[in-house]
């Protein structure tokens, strides 16, 4: 076997390597799909708004306060992230009058008025697009009006399609 040959057979083997782990991937994926229940989306959905929750809480103590620090920069990365995966939390069949969910805090008006949801949804991943950067320059003359900004698109969104939390 001269060189020409083994680089190909080399080539030929990371190819298969590479297809198989793809097909691996995307069938881990189906499989978890699958398998979560319409409740099971629902709470994980509700658990990602409580994430979401706790860490508006530390961006609005640091409004208050008048002091962002690395605290505060961590909390609005990581609203940044989950605002990026929030339109694939509402799962068709994971609303509150779809069988299998007992509970949620999400109102059937997510799925009934799907174009002003989506409105709501953009306006708030526009807000969080500018809170981040203007958190990372700690020039509270900047984070003011972003967390002002996040926190109206949050109020505009639970206004209409969320259930207050049970006392």
């Amino acid at each position: 076997m001269n060189n020409l040959d083994q680089v190909s057979g080399f080539r030929n083997s990371v190819f298969r390597l590479a297809a198989a782990a793809a097909c691996l991937v995307a069938f881990s994926g189906t499989l978890t799909a699958i398998a979560a229940t319409p409740q099971e989306i629902a709470t994980t959905r509700d658990e990602n708004f409580d994430e979401i929750g706790k860490n508006m809480k530390i961006l609005l103590g640091a409004a208050k306060a008048g002091v962002v620090d690395d605290s505060t920069i961590a909390a609005a990365a990581k609203i940044s992230e989950l605002s990026k995966a929030l339109p694939g939390w509402f799962v068709k069949g994971s609303g509150p009058t779809d069988p299998g969910v007992t509970k949620t805090r999400a109102l059937a008006e997510v799925w009934t008025k799907p174009e002003d949801f989506a409105a709501k949804v953009k306006a708030f991943q526009e807000a969080v697009a500018a809170l981040q950067p203007a958190t990372a320059t700690k020039d509270m003359a900047q984070f003011g009006p972003a967390i002002k900004a996040t926190a109206d698109a949050c109020k505009g969104c639970h206004d209409t399609f969320k259930k207050p939390k049970d006392k």
